[in-house]
């Protein structure tokens, strides 16, 4: 099962949304994030607080974000809301749907392979499945790459327990937990007692190496 998160402020077209996703894909379930329920004088804050919230307990997996986002409290840019989750969690499927392209590509960080065209994903054409298609895939090469960190983090931890202290195996663990923050929200603490102790030039090493494999799964 895949969750996805919806943010748009009209509610038929979070309905066609679904409709398109499942058109290729059934076995999802939606959480809809409607900014009219909003009442917070700072929409953004709260909004976001809201979907950090779900992906911190896994409610959602991925999210698909409305460019513009209006009610009678305020509005929401869409771009905002990509920004802060593509810096907290790089990997994390995010797109933005909007009837203005390039206003949204003038933005930093927004990747133009994340900005979909409203009204051809929503048009049930050809092209409405081929962005379906292609943001299913992104999903489920997201929660591979998310299971294979964990289970080799939780194999590390292990080896490292029956080994007592081990250098190498301790790089590892930090380079996939830091890996693995792009993935999920995770606490870093561990991570930030080793910084004073990694030697980058084999952490570079490393992560050249955990790249490989991820591609290569």
């Amino acid at each position: 099962m895949i969750n996805i998160g919806i943010v748009d402020d009209i509610q038929i077209d979070r309905n066609l949304i679904m409709v398109t996703i499942n058109k290729v894909n059934t076995n999802v379930k939606y959480v809809q994030y409607d900014i009219n329920n909003l009442l917070s004088n700072n929409l953004n804050k709260e909004l976001i607080s809201k979907i950090e919230g779900d992906i911190l307990s896994e409610k959602i997996q991925a999210l698909i974000i409305d460019q513009s986002n209006t009610s009678k409290y305020g509005s929401v840019d869409g771009t905002d809301i990509y920004k802060y989750f593509y810096k907290k969690l790089r990997e994390f499927p995010l797109v933005i749907l909007t009837n203005y392209k390039d206003d949204a590509l003038k933005e930093n960080m927004v990747d133009s392979d994340k900005i979909y065209d409203k009204q051809s994903f929503l048009s049930f054409d050809d092209n409405s499945l081929e962005y379906a298609k292609k943001f299913i895939r992104n999903i489920n090469r997201f929660l591979e790459n998310k299971m294979y960190l964990e289970r080799r983090i939780n194999e590390l931890k292990g080896s490292i327990i029956e080994e007592s202290y081990d250098e190498i195996l301790e790089k590892k663990l930090f380079l996939f937990e830091d890996e693995l923050s792009n993935y999920k929200i995770i606490n870093k603490s561990y991570l930030q007692k080793q910084l004073e102790e990694v030697n980058y030039d084999d952490i570079f090493n490393l992560i050249d190496r955990v790249e490989d494999i991820l591609n290569n799964e």
